[in-house]
């Protein structure tokens, strides 16, 4: 958005103080009327009335050709003596202005009253749009009551009073295009929208609501700020002149269609969401903190393996792992592996351990066969040596089977305590 308050209590407008009426020459122009504060405690139409007023009354460029475009008619309160009372919503004889325009009476509810006398003193025909400035406490964001057709037209004339709400809500994401309601209901029909459509026959007749909380952002809610309300009302000045423009370039397109343009050629001639050009950009910035946290936890990870690799825990486990490989190439017992497997802490490398330690099982379960196996054939070659044996220097072939088998518990016993000691 090209204007915006960044810093309401530093802002001061530029008012201008002599205005030469007779350097512009007196022409028909279309009229803007804008109302606020109908309901006494909706507080954010009046910062919404505040920027409004402060940016049309300064010597910026938009300001004057919005000026020379449009005769801009404000009420900036409607109902002073409930906001001084601190009603909520009536005004001092108890009453809804807001549901009294139908048949206001002049000595009940002289705010509508005369308002209304003033719009049949213009030029009916003249008055372009008409937007009531209203608080909403229950849903979130800027939207837009409208109503469901053009005046005195038929129900194919809806892009009419659709235009102006869409190309507002490309100006900024705090208005939602999707929570706007183009429909009258009938409890509606005596408020300030419904009769300036069906009596004054006022096309762009629309209630703009702003939220007293806040707006979507994505999926998080964003807090409205007095400076929101300020920009917000800086973009519906903005949209003005976008509407004046557009409208006078679709103006043959929709005598043609009868008032009706499809979905697509809408979107087309009015541009992106800016709701959804911020649904893409906070997308982005999601997969940009994905991709940043992901680097930062590789970042970590390296530098732990660094710090690692540097700690004598990590040249402990390259020694052991040295001397597994040389042991198993020297074939060393396994009194030496299991007192090197009792060096060998736990940590991040023990998948290789194991691996390791399964070789050592499988070689050592090799040699007790083999060992077996010789033990077998040497008590078969004493039985046939029978000169040979005697019992000073022949052990007995039932102590030859006893120490067998104790070596063989004893081996199995050392292995599974290597596992043990190292992955339990």
């Amino acid at each position: 958005m090209r204007y915006s308050y960044n810093t309401y209590h530093n802002y001061k407008p530029k008012v201008i103080l002599q205005y030469d009426i007779s350097k512009y020459p007196i022409r028909k122009k279309k009229i803007i009327l804008i109302t606020a504060r109908v309901h006494a405690s909706e507080v954010t139409s009046s910062f919404e009335i505040e920027g409004i007023l402060h940016f049309l009354t300064s010597n910026d460029s938009l300001a004057i050709h919005l000026r020379d475009l449009f005769t801009f008619k404000i009420i900036p309160m409607l109902n002073p003596e409930g906001v001084v009372l601190g009603n909520s919503r009536v005004s001092l004889t108890g009453s809804d202005l807001n549901r009294r325009w139908d048949q206001p009476d002049e000595y009940l509810h002289p705010q509508i009253y005369f308002l209304k006398n003033l719009i049949r003193m213009s030029d009916i025909k003249d008055i372009s749009v008409f937007c009531d400035l209203h608080s909403h406490t229950k849903k979130n964001n800027a939207f837009i009551y409208g109503c469901n057709r053009a005046a005195n037209d038929n129900f194919c004339s809806w892009t009419k009073v659709r235009l102006l709400p869409r190309i507002l809500a490309t100006k900024t994401p705090m208005f939602s295009y999707n929570d706007c309601v183009f429909h009258v209901g009938t409890n509606k029909w005596r408020t300030g929208r419904a009769v300036m459509w069906k009596e004054f026959g006022v096309t762009n007749s629309f209630t703009l609501e702003c939220s007293v909380f806040g707006y979507l952002r994505g999926d998080k809610i964003v807090r409205f700020e007095v400076k929101d309300y300020l920009n917000l009302s800086l973009s519906f000045l903005e949209t003005l002149i976008e509407y004046h423009y557009v409208l006078e370039k679709l103006q043959k397109e929709l005598v043609l269609t009868n008032g009706w343009l499809k979905p697509a050629r809408l979107s087309a001639v009015t541009g992106t969401l800016a709701s959804e050009e911020l649904a893409k950009k906070i997308e982005i910035e999601k997969r940009e903190e994905r991709v940043r946290r992901r680097i930062l936890k590789l970042k970590e990870a390296a530098n732990k393996i660094n710090r690692y690799s540097k700690s004598p825990t990590a040249k402990l486990y390259k020694d052991a792992l040295n001397k597994s490989k040389a042991a198993h190439k020297k074939k060393i017992n396994i009194e030496e592996m299991s007192k090197l497997s009792s060096a060998l802490p736990q940590n991040q490398y023990e998948d290789m351990y194991k691996e390791n330690i399964n070789k050592w099982r499988k070689y050592f379960e090799e040699e007790l066969v083999a060992t077996h196996n010789q033990l077998q054939e040497d008590i078969e070659d004493k039985d046939q040596d029978s000169d040979s044996n005697s019992s000073e220097d022949n052990l007995p072939i039932e102590e030859i089977n006893r120490l067998l088998c104790r070596n063989n518990n004893e081996v199995v016993i050392s292995l599974h305590n290597i596992g043990g000691e190292l992955f339990e």
